[in-house]
């Protein structure tokens, strides 16, 4: 996955003639079935097997990489979008350390010396996601994030100005610069989307602060840290460059102690570290509706007025049902500039479908998203596919017909340095493809805890996975019928909504009428 993906961000394209062995193995969850066979290595999507004889130069460029979330593991999660933004970014970030340390060791294979050059004079990666506080133990995941005392005022149109702050966790470990977008708004019970009473109703608000704040934050940080407090966004600034992080005495200071731990490095070494990352070739991934006015902000309120004019946006369909759709007079609360705000207005527009409960114009960011970016990518090829047909396009299948062209997939993967049978401590056994045994262990412990008989005989099966409708319920359902013969468990997550309680008591009522029993666990159960 991670191969694939850095050809599409700007490196160099992977080998055709050859499965591309990727540091994830595929994790099936919006694909369509005939992804399934593709267990061990993520193979080249068709249309990325023929690239131009003679690429683009740009598209050879070292580029630093910002992802943009609502979600990322550990710090939050509700699903597989924070656990690939919690992989992804990590194995990025460790290919372009191996790139800057071979290219290190090439230019001084002839040297007395051998330092390595500072960490991150590669492609450096970013990821921004909000600080969320619910006031509970919950928030100790973001002990490690330090107060940069940095903060921006974004122009958020009618609901006025706002002030965000960021906060910044940098581990060795990973590689990756974590920064937290802290607002009032990100301060509350729930999950990132809602609570027990429902989805939150101002969405909307929330992640166009975070979109607009993603922007902002390679602005200030640079590989030495963050600079300090700027006020107003791109339109105000009209092409200003950032000041040096903390005035030039500081980097000056901090240039040189770099230097002097790692003598190989170079005084241009140095000086790009010091950079913020906005000021070089950067790629924004953003990632479902709720990154997704990052390109639409790029496009229309930074790179006008001279910023980020070398940038480019990659947006990421994970799951298309997901739209943030709005009421057409939101708009105005988006803070796009006057000069250019009629082609945000109109990438934005979006008439309800005849199916939908409501009529009339909306704002539809995900659409926008697709309209604005540079390319556009989903979780697999086979959704791909799905996304441009009208069983799987939930209305927005024309228009990403119409952008089909830049529009790829790349196989949806986890880390197998997490999720190792062989090796993870939450498995009472431990196994591996070439020794089972530990498996049936598991089932039986499984059985045990919950107070079936212990058969191996009898299947238990598990549904990882909401009961959404979009997830196949219904073809559960269906299946029951045939699989009443038999005498089996049923395990499932469990999750609050009307749908799914419906759900739910669809498959509690076969209870009664096929021979299985039905387990739900809460999701804080699961890793």
């Amino acid at each position: 996955m991670d191969s694939e993906l850095s050809w599409v961000l700007g490196g160099a394209p992977p080998s055709v003639a050859k499965p591309v062995t990727a540091s994830f193995a595929t994790l099936d969850d919006d694909s369509s079935g005939d992804e399934i066979e593709k267990e061990t290595a993520a193979v080249v999507p068709e249309t990325l097997q023929h690239p131009p004889a003679s690429p683009p130069a740009s598209r050879t460029k070292v580029t630093d990489i910002i992802f943009v979330t609502a979600e990322a593991a550990p710090f939050s999660k509700t699903g597989g979008l924070g656990d690939v933004l919690g992989a992804l970014p990590r194995a990025m970030a460790a290919r372009a350390a191996e790139a800057a340390a071979s290219s290190s060791a090439s230019s001084s294979s002839s040297s007395a010396s051998a330092s390595s050059p500072p960490r991150g004079l590669g492609g450096r990666v970013m990821v921004v996601l909000p600080r969320y506080m619910q006031g509970s133990a919950a928030d100790e995941v973001y002990a490690n994030a330090v107060d940069t005392g940095v903060s921006a005022t974004l122009n958020l149109g009618t609901c006025g100005p706002q002030q965000v702050r960021f906060f910044h966790q940098r581990s060795e470990d990973d590689g990756v610069d974590w920064v937290f977008v802290d607002h009032p708004s990100y301060h509350r019970p729930g999950n990132p989307y809602g609570d027990a009473a429902g989805v939150f109703g101002d969405n909307q608000f929330r992640f166009s602060l975070l979109s607009l704040a993603a922007l902002e934050a390679p602005l200030h940080l640079t590989g030495l840290g963050f600079g300090r407090e700027f006020k107003g966004d791109g339109e105000e600034r009209r092409g200003q460059v950032a000041p040096p992080s903390g005035g030039a005495a500081a980097v000056a200071n901090a240039a040189a102690a770099a230097a002097a731990s790692s003598p190989a490095a170079s005084v241009a070494d140095v000086e790009a570290l010091c950079r913020p990352f906005g000021s070089r070739p950067c790629t924004f991934v953003a990632n479902d509706w709720h990154a997704g006015l990052v390109p639409l902000y790029l496009a229309h309120k930074f790179r006008p007025f001279g910023i980020y004019a070398d940038a480019r946006a990659l947006f990421v369909i994970h799951n298309l049902s997901h739209q943030g759709v709005e009421p057409a007079g939101s708009f105005d609360a988006l803070g796009f500039p006057g000069e250019t705000a009629w082609g945000a207005r109109e990438q934005l527009h979006w008439e309800y479908p005849s199916w939908a409960s409501v009529t009339g114009d909306a704002v539809n960011v995900l659409k926008g998203a697709v309209l604005s970016s540079d390319r556009i990518l989903t979780v697999s090829s086979g959704y791909a596919w799905e996304v441009q047909t009208p069983e799987g396009g939930w209305g927005l299948h024309d228009v990403l017909r119409s952008r089909s062209h830049v529009l790829n997939g790349v196989t949806n993967g986890i880390n197998v340095g997490e999720w190792d049978p062989s090796r993870d401590a939450s498995l009472p056994f431990n196994y591996s493809s070439g020794d089972l045994r530990g498996k049936a262990k598991c089932k039986a412990a499984l059985q045990e805890e919950l107070g079936l008989k212990v058969d191996a005989s009898i299947p238990l099966i598990g549904w990882i996975g909401r009961l959404d409708y979009q997830k196949g319920p219904d073809l559960l359902l269906a299946a029951l019928g045939e699989l009443g013969e038999l005498m089996f468990f049923f395990s499932f997550l469990r999750q609050r909504g009307e749908r799914k309680r419906g759900w739910r008591k669809k498959l509690q009522n076969k209870t009664h009428c096929f021979r299985f029993s039905l387990f739900l666990f809460p999701l804080k159960q699961t890793k």
